[in-house]
């Protein structure tokens, strides 16, 4: 460890301290809202294992809109210290980004010291229970005039708070101007006393900025932001503004971050500004770029803990389609892989097979196979196979759930390479087994490896699967990249 990450380390137990000093035995209730769509369930792990990752001392709620979380997913946002809370939309439309308001409804989250609201896509590099001050609002100034200065004074002009209402510069855009209390919608700490009060207030200014389109017009979706300014406003509530630090914002042009002084930073906001693993992703500018690589290095660690194949492939398909499930989906690779495949697939003719993780079908797409059936975790991925071979059978649904039925062959093309631990890919060698009636065909690393990503050591499979029972030949077929393809004869009589 270097001296500087021991100096970080002293800091953020000293924070700590400092905080249980000023706040002996406080309760800090932590909590976001997931919408229903891959990209916030992505953001929603990342949070929490940002948070993990800190030992955070907040109590941790995720509240979610109706079929955003399925039970796999839920599962393991509670393996990870989660409370889940299901509540329903704030309406449609503009009224849909005003989701975040229903989280000061539930008892439960109000039953703290403090609360904390965070939008998903925030990681945090400091426990935000460092965050809360007694009897304080805390929130960042919105990073740009949204909306312009002529707008907001109108909107107050036509609210009756124009008297209540002073100005203040911003960061980014010095030259311009909003109200005092327009804050960044991305992380409001505030005081658990103080909270259900604000709730109602904050929707009933949501609701009067909603009503406003005349005036606010591709603004309307900020009414949840206005709406909360305007309720702090009426409500004379102390502020102590966040740093920028505390929910920085990635997402903006370098020339705009490049304004920003030097400073400490212990929550990144960063919207859509991923990579291809949706992990925050460099901005150009050495000391923000520090930070986005340790966080991004820790929720790698993170995740290798118990890595979420569901949400993650869901995420992938959705938002990176033109790279499936990786560099050996594609181009020269993919077209190797199914010349290999493709004498072994002439052979099945018309008996059963089952693709386990069949993807979005780019391997199998334009091979003949006659009757295939394709299963994956992914809903995002079926429906992209789905349209490449709509005659063929799709099902979301794991091989344990194939209790008594059998098929002739089945198949495992890169997905056991994704399994987060050997344990994992074993057993699922063990279903591939047991589910065949004539054999496997699957791929695993060529060696073992020590696997970064979303990419897991299987290079011990090979010899794995030789020794299960029914097994009585284990062929290689060829290889491509770092993997091998491998095809497992069952014993002729072999139970299934």
């Amino acid at each position: 460890m270097s001296i500087l990450e021991k100096l970080d380390i002293f800091a953020h137990r000293k924070a700590l301290a400092t905080a249980a000093a000023a706040h002996p035995g406080a309760r800090v209730h932590l909590s976001c809202v997931v919408d229903d769509q891959p990209r916030f369930r992505m953001e929603a792990w990342n949070w929490l294992l940002s948070l993990n990752a800190l030992r955070t001392r907040c109590r941790v709620f995720i509240h979610h809109m109706p079929g955003a979380l399925a039970e796999k997913t839920q599962a393991h946002f509670r393996a990870l210290g989660a409370t889940l809370i299901e509540t329903t939309p704030f309406g449609d439309g503009a009224a849909r980004y005003c989701n975040k308001i229903r989280q000061l409804a539930t008892r439960e989250l109000l039953d703290a010291d403090f609360v904390i609201l965070s939008d998903t896509d925030i990681v945090f590099l400091k426990d935000p229970y460092l965050l809360v001050r007694a009897g304080r609002f805390r929130a960042k100034t919105v990073d740009a005039p949204n909306p312009p200065q002529p707008m907001w004074s109108e909107l107050c002009e036509r609210a009756g708070l124009s008297g209540r209402i002073g100005g203040v510069a911003l960061e980014m855009y010095p030259k311009e101007r909003t109200f005092r209390t327009n804050f960044n919608g991305g992380l409001y700490v505030m005081p658990g006393a103080a909270a259900e009060a604000l709730g109602a207030l904050w929707e009933r200014w949501a609701r009067f900025c909603l009503k406003q389109a005349d005036l606010l017009g591709e603004y309307l979706h900020h009414s949840d932001q206005l709406g909360m300014g305007m309720a702090l406003a009426e409500s004379g509530i102390a502020i102590d503004p966040l740093p920028t630090g505390a929910n920085l914002p990635i997402h903006l042009e370098k020339r705009l971050l490049a304004r920003i002084g030097r400073q400490e930073i212990s929550g990144i906001h960063y919207h859509r500004h991923v990579e291809r693993h949706g992990l925050p992703r460099d901005v150009g500018i050495p000391w923000i770029d520090t930070a986005i690589r340790r966080v991004r290095d820790e929720l790698v660690v993170e995740r290798r803990k118990g890595f979420a194949n569901d949400l993650f492939w869901d995420y992938r398909y959705a938002h990176w389609p033109e790279l499936g499930s990786g560099l050996g989906s594609r181009g020269e690779v993919l077209a190797h892989k199914q010349s290999l495949l493709r004498p072994y697939v002439e052979r099945i003719g018309a008996d059963t097979l089952l693709d386990v993780g069949c993807g979005d079908l780019e391997v199998f797409a334009p091979l003949p196979v006659v009757n295939y059936t394709g299963i994956d975790v992914s809903e995002q991925a079926l429906a992209l196979a789905r349209g490449k071979r709509p005659e063929w059978t799709f099902e979301a649904r794991g091989i344990s759930d194939f209790e008594t039925q059998s098929f002739d062959y089945t198949s495992c093309i890169d997905v056991l390479i994704h399994q987060p631990s050997e344990a994992a890919a074993r057993a699922l060698a063990r279903e591939l087994v047991r589910v065949a009636r004539k054999g496997v065909l699957f791929s695993a690393h060529s060696e073992i490896i020590d696997g970064a990503g979303i990419s897991f050591n299987s290079g011990r499979l090979r010899e794995y699967m030789a020794l299960l029972p029914g097994i009585c030949e284990v062929s290689e077929i060829g290889r491509y990249r770092d993997t091998t393809l491998y095809f497992a004869r069952k014993r002729a009589g072999a139970t299934p």
